[in-house]
């Protein structure tokens, strides 16, 4: 059994580099990392040479994964406690470009995450006394720690529930782009998701939205669900507003489950409304979103690059989520900290509070959305309020209150108990 009186050492379990390594960096900053495993990053491995490799004449796809991968850089203190799974990441990015059915490209990932699971269970878990894990990631390694007693942690980065939502959406409208995962789909994610249950003993949420899914939806104990919110990049309070009224941004895959078919209609309804606002979509788009003829009032600009994003945000009178399922949508955190005053829902599991700091609107409504819209765009002193209050929100979800509330989970005893 793990000696809970040991200061704690934490083994941390998380592919790519979500939120900039924020979680295993929380921990090393305060001496508390025990190990980071991951697929592949820069600085370790194979990924030493990322960068050469990016300027080689490599095929496309291959030229664009190591331009990611130069990206994937943790922080010294992180990297030092780093290994990765090279052989079982690059046989996967290899594999999956040969296999254009999705079902078929999840089987090849599940299988990936499998093997680098039972690579990592070869490396043990050290002197760890806690195992925190990002959304039932380590497979093989999970299971043996718990064997050890070790705790786990799990973070919840997106509703469980997710699937099952974008699967009604695309019953409700067929016509509104690709049809999700195909149904071989579910028994991939039900054994993932049970094993991600089974094995986690506190479940780590970034909004109230995703831990009420659990308790819901997937019989969680509420004892054992914590929320931390996510922490916002100091660089998009660096953006300088230059308005332009009437600009309405969204921003992310423009598809049903982010609600771009709401927005469309929103877009309409103000038209026929007589305004004249310009709806901006940036992100990536399919041809059957791009072509409806209800979305003949949005503008497409698909994928831009970041340091665009931020002209986008700089330019923008209002940010428009109508999202049906998130984790929390660090976009939103980004539009609030660029002073943008958002309209969302509360599936978006942002922070934001009704009529003070933003907009919420019920999901599915195009109607209230596009009144919204309105309210804010026409009346600019309740818009100037509230963008100066969603600054302010922004401010005050800072790096050291995450990196503080991610080290007391782990100090916490056991939530069952």
């Amino acid at each position: 059994m793990a000696n809970t009186l040991r200061s704690p050492r934490v083994l941390v379990v998380q592919s790519g580099a979500r939120h900039n390594y924020a979680l295993p960096a929380a921990l090393a900053e305060a001496d508390m990392l025990e190990a980071f495993y991951t697929d592949m990053c820069a600085g370790r491995g194979i990924g030493r040479f990322a960068a050469l490799a990016s300027r080689l004449p490599l095929p496309k796809s291959f030229r664009k994964l190591t331009k990611n991968l130069a990206c994937r850089r943790p922080p010294p203190n992180v990297i030092m406690h780093t290994r990765t799974c090279d052989v079982e990441t690059l046989c996967y990015e290899a594999l999956v470009r040969f296999h254009t059915n999705p079902l078929s490209q999840k089987r090849l990932l599940a299988g990936s995450a499998m093997r680098r699971g039972r690579r990592m269970a070869s490396w043990g878990t050290g002197a760890a006394t806690h195992v925190f894990n990002v959304i039932g990631e380590g497979g093989k390694l999970i299971l043996e720690a718990k064997d050890r007693g070790l705790p786990v942690l799990s973070d919840i980065i997106v509703a469980l529930s997710t699937h099952a939502i974008e699967k009604r959406e695309h019953r409700a409208f067929p016509d509104w782009g690709p049809a999700p995962d195909a149904d071989g789909f579910k028994d991939i994610y039900f054994e993932h998701a049970q094993h991600l249950l089974e094995t986690t003993d506190t479940f780590v949420c970034p909004s109230t939205f995703v831990a009420e899914d659990l308790t819901m939806n997937w019989g969680v104990d509420s004892r054992k669900v914590r929320i931390v919110p996510y922490v916002v990049s100091s660089d998009w309070f660096k953006i300088q507003p230059r308005t332009e009224i009437g600009r309405v941004l969204f921003a992310g895959s423009a598809n049903r489950r982010k609600g771009i078919h709401y927005l469309a209609v929103a877009a309409n309804e103000l038209c026929r409304r007589g305004y004249r606002y310009d709806f901006r979509v940036a992100g990536d788009v399919a041809p059957a979103v791009k072509t409806h003829p209800h979305a003949r009032s949005l503008v497409f600009f698909g994928r831009v690059p970041r340091s665009e994003v931020a002209l986008e945000f700089a330019c923008a009178d209002i940010f428009v989520l109508p999202t049906l399922a998130e984790g929390s949508a660090t976009v939103i955190y980004e539009a609030m900290a660029a002073r943008l005053p958002v309209i969302t829902t509360r599936s978006a599991g942002s922070m934001i509070e009704d009529g003070v700091d933003g907009i919420i609107v019920p999901e599915r409504d195009p109607y209230a959305l596009s009144c919204a819209i309105e309210r804010l765009v026409e009346d600019r002193r309740m818009r100037e309020e509230i963008a100066a209050k969603a600054r302010e929100k922004a401010i005050s979800y800072g790096w050291s209150d995450y990196a503080r509330l991610i080290r007391k989970l782990v100090a916490e005893p056991d939530p069952m108990q």
